[in-house]
Order: C-alpha cells, then structure tokens, then sequence
C-alpha cells in the first residue's frame, strides 16, 4: 500500500492544490491566483476542452515556474466538444438522455427526428414557423379546452362529410354567407 502512495503524491519539488482563475482563459493559458497569493500564467492541460473564466476554482500542478490545470473545482466555464466530420452518439443496448438544468438547444441548417413513437410532454410550447405542413394517413385528433384559430387572409377546410356539434349556439358571421 506504501508504495502506491509514493507514485501517487507529488514528486519532490512538484506542488498540487487549488488556485483561483484572475481573467478569463485565453487559448491554453490562464492567469491564477495560487493559494500561497502568487498570480502565475498557467496552461490548460485538461481532458476536456474547457474554457477557464473569472472566479474558477481550479486544481494545478506546479514545478518551479511551470504551472498546469490538470482539473476544475469549481467552474462556470464552458466545456465544448468540436469534432471535425461526421459525428455520431449512440447507447447499445439503452437509452441516451440529454439533460440540463437551463435549457436544451439543438442547432442546424436541418433537423430530422426520427422514431418509432414520438413523444412530446410540456407545460407550453411555442411554433413559429414561415411554413407548416402535416400529413397523417390514419387519424388527428386534437383535444382541448379552447380552441382558436386565426388566418390573417384565408381559411380552406375540405373533406367528404363534416359535422359541426355543440351544446350551445353556434355562429356563422360574414359580410356574405354561401350555403349550397
């Protein structure tokens, strides 16, 4: 046990601990305040593509003047994964979640979503869109406690046979009414 504590502390001269990020990253290198009050540049030696800013507690390595971020304590930075060509994530034999405590944003020239069932459960949502259109072989149903629908120019409804209920009255208003 001795002896993988003796590869696993600092070598002789090699300093670890927490430092506090001055500015914001710029590229690889980052200004930090040590814990000894020291303000040093040190380069960004992470596994993850992370962008160090103001007020990061970060952990780093330091060897007489070189100093390395080899990990974020606590950090509001942004991690950002870019991969150059085609890119794809998958979960053989699960499922995949995508989860965030301020939002989801999925950005594209196109989106394409593709599913067996598609399930969409939100408290309210939002379209705007220049053009709309659904096809659906089988049956739309909609169900919901007020409908309202506004054309700003037209309103084209067709099909064989339509039926119009209510429990109340039902009113037809236009400056021509066609029937027939």
């Amino acid at each position: 046990m001795m002896q993988l504590a003796e590869h696993i502390l600092p070598a002789e001269g090699v300093d670890l601990g927490p430092a506090r990020v001055l500015a914001d990253a710029a590229g690889r290198d980052v200004s930090l305040a040590l814990a000894s009050g020291a303000s040093v540049t040190a380069q960004l030696a992470l596994a993850l593509p992370y962008r160090a800013v103001e007020g990061d507690v970060v952990l780093v390595l330091s060897k007489g003047a070189r100093h390395y971020v080899v990990g974020v304590l606590e950090g509001s930075g942004l991690t950002q994964l870019t991969f150059r060509g085609d890119v794809a994530v998958r979960a053989v034999g699960g499922s995949l979640e995508l989860a965030a405590d301020e939002g989801v944003t999925v950005r594209g020239p196109k989106l394409a979503l593709l599913a067996g069932d598609l399930e969409i459960t939100a408290k309210a949502m939002t379209q705007q869109l220049l053009s709309f259109a659904q096809r659906v072989r089988g049956v739309l149903s909609t169900r919901a406690e007020q409908i309202t629908s506004v054309a700003e120019k037209s309103h084209y409804s067709q099909a064989k046979s339509t039926t119009i209920v209510s429990e109340e009255a039902v009113r037809v208003n236009g400056e021509q009414i066609h029937l027939g």
